[in-house]
């Protein structure tokens, strides 16, 4: 017994301080410690000589190594962010987030890899010599995989579990209706982006995100004594008061963006990192474009971290230059783990200004800044300041220094005088241990920075992240058709009115608070409640899945088969085995919650007879003498077009080469 208790202690040992080191619970601590208990118990209980005893000790030793490691990642994300394993944890698994946090914890991690092959070998060795196994050895055995699933692996799979589950909760119609009634929500839907319309832009547009940025390093001593830059600006430019829609980069920019909030899980496969997501949703790029801008995104880190590239690329930008880029150019990194520096990336910013102002078309050049990322780092450039000792307060100050120097140049050059220019903040510092050390309290102050050289009249309360797309338009008096999920101008009369929401918690006067523990029953018209926020969340994730395109494209070959029954529940329209219904779109929306059962039915088709696009008219639309008229000037050389009458008759043309033929119901031939 003396053996069992030492090996529980040996065992539980590393795992503690790991805890201790993540600042978890006691709880949490004491299942740790019943799991090694119990571990020790089966290992000295089961022999070597049984081959199904040796297994079962193996399998108990690979699950406390496993529970060794997830204890460290664990304590690593802690330390980091000051969040465990949350839904934004799962969603930036990937090698460039290993190499990063390898830059940092990678002393942590040899140390670890370490005792991990002691831990094999000594565990092995001690408990080979086990005499007289018991039998409720097997007993034993299953109480500590119980006991397994209560430590930080338990934790790890439940929250595995909760980021991949799909988000398919009916919400009906009267629940939408109160939440655009008291201002939760801003649209109930919104066309695709395929149907923005704007008026040819004249101003010039600069938006510079600066990374982790709190408003609290402005104005509140003594840290606003980091920032003489930015305050000083601050007495020429107007202020804008910005609450935080978001907790991390892609959230923030997404959300600010396309006037959205993200719930950050990869249930109904909307996950950011694949080049789909969202490809439909309308956001501030993709008016841009329509109204004629020439548009720049700079950033120092990889594109494809976070699917930032692949994103920014979906919605009209034309120039997206991040790490990639800038090692092609040969730029000097700083030894900046994130990619490149602050220094040079306004330098370049700055260069494209100066090429984008001698075009006639306007320009949007949007900034993302990475010095204020986690630790903090400064430059060269910021090496004549006197910079504070804490990395995180230096950073702070360095960016000031950058920022307002930046800003000198397009003054002093007069870039700024037919330009918008917007500074704000992706998302607030991380509420990590050594960030409370720093600032205490403040951490939870999730207001960020926001300012800009336009002038705002009659502001009513704050910006919410997602309330910059909608104003930046305004701002840039862009005339456009585009509404968004939950963005709202700012200069809007019912902004007043407007509820701001994160994903944890929502703003009320001024505070993020928690949202009640009550029944969706229980109604409040100023604040949701957690079984309402949790209805909100999975109607925002089908609102998502809706504006995606899909993984699949269907290839149609030569000769697809029909099935079309638009009098059946739910509606029959297949094509080559697809059911393609709810995937047209009639005047930009959707047909999933619309009952049309006839009318022109278009697949635009490429060289390859794949689907690119599918087009929905009504029959009143389409006059029968002008139809093949009205069909060219919208769809391209190829498509394929079902027309189903008021009776139920199907007919079919194709046009191939711009070629259009009528073809047979039951014999359908594209490659002629």
């Amino acid at each position: 017994m003396i053996k069992t208790i030492k090996l529980a202690v040996i065992l539980s040992l590393p795992l503690l301080l790991l805890e201790v080191w993540g600042k978890m619970h006691v709880p949490t601590m004491c299942f740790a410690f019943l799991f090694c208990l119990f571990l020790s118990i089966s290992l000295t209980q089961l022999s070597h000589k049984s081959w199904l005893q040796l297994s079962l000790k193996i399998i108990l030793v690979l699950l406390y190594l496993f529970t060794l490691f997830m204890t460290f990642i664990e304590a690593v994300t802690f330390d980091f962010t000051g969040q465990g394993f949350t839904h934004e944890f799962y969603y930036h698994i990937s090698l460039d987030a290993f190499r990063v946090g390898l830059d940092k914890y990678g002393w942590g991690l040899a140390v670890l890899l370490a005792l991990m092959s002691v831990m094999v070998y000594g565990l092995l060795r001690w408990t080979q010599n086990t005499a007289k196994p018991h039998s409720s050895a097997y007993l034993v055995f299953f109480l500590s995989l119980i006991l397994f699933n209560q430590t930080v692996s338990g934790r790890f799979l439940l929250g595995w579990h909760e980021y991949y589950q799909e988000s398919d909760e009916a919400v009906d119609k009267q629940q939408i209706n109160f939440w655009l009634k008291n201002g939760f929500i801003n649209r109930a839907d919104v066309p695709l982006k395929q149907l923005v319309e704007a008026s040819k832009g004249e101003k010039n547009l600069i938006l510079i995100y600066l990374e982790s940025f709190n408003q609290f390093f402005v104005d509140t001593p003594p840290f606003n004594r980091l920032t003489p830059g930015i305050n000083q600006l601050g007495q020429r430019f107007t202020a804008i008061p910005h609450e935080s829609s978001a907790y991390v980069t892609i959230e923030g920019i997404v959300s600010s963006q396309c006037g959205t909030l993200l719930t950050m899980k990869k249930g109904n496969d909307s996950m950011m990192k694949a080049s789909h997501f969202l490809a439909n949703l309308p956001c501030l790029g993709d008016v841009l474009k329509e109204a004629g801008y020439q548009q720049y995104y700079l950033g120092g880190a990889k594109m494809e971290f976070a699917g930032k590239g692949d994103f920014l690329r979906s919605h009209g930008y034309d120039y997206i230059r991040g790490l990639e880029y800038w090692l092609e150019q040969g730029l000097d990194l700083n030894t900046n783990v994130w990619g490149l520096g602050d220094d040079e990336l306004f330098n370049q910013a700055f260069d494209v200004v100066v090429q984008a102002h001698g075009q006639t078309a306007p320009f949007n050049l949007t900034l993302l800044t990475l010095g204020t990322h986690l630790p903090g780092y400064t430059y060269p450039e910021c090496d004549e300041l006197n910079l504070d000792d804490h990395p995180f307060l230096a950073a702070i100050q360095c960016t000031d220094y950058l920022l307002s120097r930046f800003i000198q140049r397009l003054e002093a050059g007069n870039y700024l005088d037919n330009t918008l220019l917007l500074v704000v903040a992706d998302h607030g510092v991380f509420p990590n241990p050594k960030m409370k050390e720093v600032f205490g309290d403040l951490v939870n102050d999730r207001r960020l920075i926001g300012f800009t050289n336009h002038s705002v009249n009659g502001q009513k309360q704050a910006m919410a992240s997602y309330d910059l797309a909608p104003s930046v338009l305004d701002w840039l008096e862009v005339s456009h058709n585009t509404q968004f999920l939950f963005g709202q101008s700012i200069d809007d009369d019912s902004h007043s009115s407007h509820k701001h929401l994160t994903r944890y918690k929502d703003w009320q006067n001024g505070q993020l608070v928690k949202n009640p523990k009550k029944a969706c029953a229980d109604i409040d018209e100023t604040l949701l409640n957690v079984c309402q926020k949790n209805q909100l969340g999975s109607w925002l994730t089908q609102q998502h899945k809706l504006m995606s395109k899909q993984d699949q494209v269907l290839a149609l070959g030569c000769s697809p088969d029909l099935n079309i029954d638009l009098e059946a529940a739910p509606r029959v329209f297949e094509v080559a085995g697809v059911n393609l219904y709810e995937k047209f779109h009639y005047n930009g929306y959707y047909m999933q919650k619309r009952q049309f059962t006839n009318g022109w039915f278009a697949l635009e088709l490429n060289e390859e007879q794949v689907v690119t696009d599918l087009k929905y008219w009504k029959q009143k639309d389409m006059p029968e003498s002008e139809w093949q008229q009205k069909l060219d000037q919208s769809l391209g050389s190829n498509a394929l077009l079902i027309r189903v009458n008021s009776s139920g008759k199907v007919s079919v043309d194709s046009k191939i080469n711009q070629l259009w033929q009528t073809q047979e119901l039951d014999n359908i031939n594209l490659c002629q």
